[in-house]
């Protein structure tokens, strides 16, 4: 707003001094509004953070990505999937048992043939106690009347 008003135009040198200055002071009055403003609503929140409420969130501004700023021309450039890099994780999986399962015949019918078996790995995670009893060699000194014990490891 204040760069749009240019002095330069004004002919009487005085009155363009005056209207500068009245500009300067205008802009140096906007300059402390805008500080004092950001120190009430510090306050505000510090009032607030000690009454035991939140202060004003801290948001950033929504900026879009590279990615959105792109100009699609047609609809079928806009919808292609992209590729994923992901590994099946069953290849990182070292097996430790193999078990065969194996179907009730009986309740099968008659003409069924065998095709083969299928795979399918299960992960399972194993927790186990482990009970350690120390036996701690226990001394007894009648001179002193002191009892001495190995200390845990």
């Amino acid at each position: 707003m204040l760069e749009e008003i240019d002095p330069s135009t004004i002919e009487d040198p005085t009155t363009c001094q005056m209207v500068v200055k009245v500009l300067n002071l205008l802009e140096e009055a906007l300059q402390q509004n805008k500080l004092l403003q950001f120190e009430v609503q510090r306050l505000r929140d510090e009032i607030n953070r000690l009454k035991g409420e939140q202060g004003k969130p801290n948001l950033l501004p929504n900026l879009k990505s590279k990615s959105e700023n792109k100009n699609y021309s047609s609809e079928k450039e806009r919808h292609q999937p992209e590729k994923s890099n992901n590994v099946p994780k069953q290849a990182q999986l070292v097996v430790t048992r193999t078990e065969k399962l194996i179907l009730d015949r009986t309740k099968l019918p008659s003409d069924v043939q065998f095709k083969g078996y299928e795979e399918v790995a299960v992960q399972d995670v194993i927790f186990q106690a482990e009970v350690i009893c120390f036996r701690k060699e226990k001394y007894y000194s009648p001179s002193e009347h002191q009892t001495y014990l190995a200390p845990l490891p």
